[in-house]
């Protein structure tokens, strides 16, 4: 019984937090790089994909290479047109690794999702369980 409430309320959470957090650095495994060494560039947006998690295309051009990426950007989707200029940032040993804006300030809010979502999902189903047997154990006479 004991070892069935620890997968339980113990070992599931840890995985699920970790798999989140593996999840979560295979996404956002390039922000680090491009906010401490991106190169910045105008691009231009050259679709909009409501669909697609309000996502919009883009192009930018490095030296006489043309490039693209796509991106969601939330809730200036209904801000930006076609056509519209965007700031672009770029790995410059790997162009085609890009992001529209400000790539440190994406960088810090993929840390805190990084760290913060994968904890909470590990820890929080967990506090009840141990709560009840630190009380069980210490509050609770034999």
């Amino acid at each position: 019984m004991l070892k069935r409430r620890l997968i339980v309320e113990v070992l599931v959470p840890l995985g699920i937090g970790a798999l989140i957090a593996c999840f979560g650095y295979v996404i956002g495994r390039h922000y680090g790089p491009l906010a401490h060494r991106g190169a910045h560039v105008k691009g231009m947006v050259t679709a909009k994909e409501l669909m697609n998690h309000q996502s919009v295309r883009y192009e930018f051009l490095v030296g006489t290479q043309r490039h693209s990426g796509i991106t969601n950007i939330g809730s200036a989707f209904d801000r930006i047109s076609v056509g519209d200029e965007v700031s672009v940032t770029y790995l410059p040993e790997l162009p085609s690794v890009s992001v529209v804006g400000d790539a440190p300030e994406l960088y810090r809010s993929w840390l805190h999702f990084l760290l913060m979502v994968p904890t909470s999902i590990a820890f929080i189903p967990m506090l009840p369980a141990v709560s009840a047997e630190w009380i069980r154990s210490h509050l609770i006479p034999m």
